[in-house]
């Protein structure tokens, strides 16, 4: 029974950086049921040292006991790039050929010098064009990352961008039809996510601060994302600039153990869902040799 219950039950792990801090979420589904079973944050940790970032996160592990077997990093945005492209479906069988072509198109960088994935959205009858989410990162950010985490006993078996998380995580967490979108709030930045079925536009701009700068952050994403309207959309604010009180606001998670400010963290839940849950977002990005 003990070994059956093992194999029915899956812990990850969300490690989200952000701003100034690390966001760190532990996720457990057992039974096709989700629970949050803790939230952490390294405050400050982008401004720590090599040497103080190593012992922040390798304390952490060990006080808080987080297990280390599926660990997934998300980055700023900024960091590398996505884009969505429509395909035949006839292509289905041959899609990860057809896709590196894509890549080597659209990568600034060689493409030995890179990691990318893609995620297909799921197929419908009488559909001819799927779309396809690639997200590419070059090694030159991501290696770090990778022998950091190991170095702390951490090490990762997949990475990706803030906005593709959100969007993993939102289109995992809410089937109802309608967009979601997502603010996060940051000393230094304000990224906007729009997701829309298997669509997704983003934006980083400078801290919005007021209302005014608000509702001007919101009509470029709904122009960038082609929605008319915010109407009907679920709004999830996110983020250490955010004011707690809004947390309330937001939209219930459908996980068991979260409470409203729960959200605040929402990036790194996103990031804990990756192996747990399908969406046309989700990606690893780099191979099982570097997991």
């Amino acid at each position: 029974t003990v070994v059956v219950l093992m194999m029915l039950t899956k812990n990850s792990v969300g490690v989200e950086i952000c701003g100034r801090d690390l966001r760190l979420a532990v996720m457990r589904m057992s039974f096709g049921k989700l629970r949050l079973t803790a939230v952490h944050r390294i405050a400050g940790f982008m401004t720590l040292d090599e040497e103080a970032r190593n012992k922040a996160v390798r304390t952490l592990v060990k006080s808080g006991s987080i297990p280390v077997s599926r660990v997934f990093l998300s980055m700023p945005r900024e960091h590398g790039i996505v884009r969505q492209i429509d395909l035949p479906v006839e292509m289905a069988q041959k899609l990860a050929d057809v896709v590196k072509l894509q890549v080597e198109t659209l990568s600034p960088w060689p493409l030995d010098e890179i990691y990318w994935d893609f995620a297909q959205e799921q197929q419908k009858k009488n559909r001819k064009l799927t779309a396809i989410t690639i997200v590419i990162i070059p090694k030159t950010t991501l290696d770090p990352w990778i022998a950091f985490f190991k170095s702390a006993g951490a090490p990762l078996s997949g990475a990706t961008l803030s906005s593709l998380a959100y969007g993993h995580g939102a289109t995992a967490l809410w089937k109802e039809a309608g967009p979601t979108v997502i603010l996060r709030r940051e000393e230094s930045y304000t990224e906007g996510v729009v997701v829309n079925g298997s669509r997704i536009a983003a934006m980083t701009v400078p801290p919005a601060d007021g209302p005014g700068a608000t509702k001007t952050l919101m009509d470029r994403l709904l122009s960038v994302a082609k929605l008319p309207s915010a109407e009907g959309s679920r709004l999830v604010l996110c983020g250490g600039s955010s004011d707690s009180a809004s947390f309330g606001e937001n939209p219930h998670l459908p996980i068991e153990n979260t409470k409203p400010q729960s959200t605040a963290d929402f990036g790194a839940i996103a990031g804990a869902l990756l192996p747990l849950k399908q969406s046309p977002f989700r990606s690893k990005l780099f191979p099982p040799a570097k997991r």
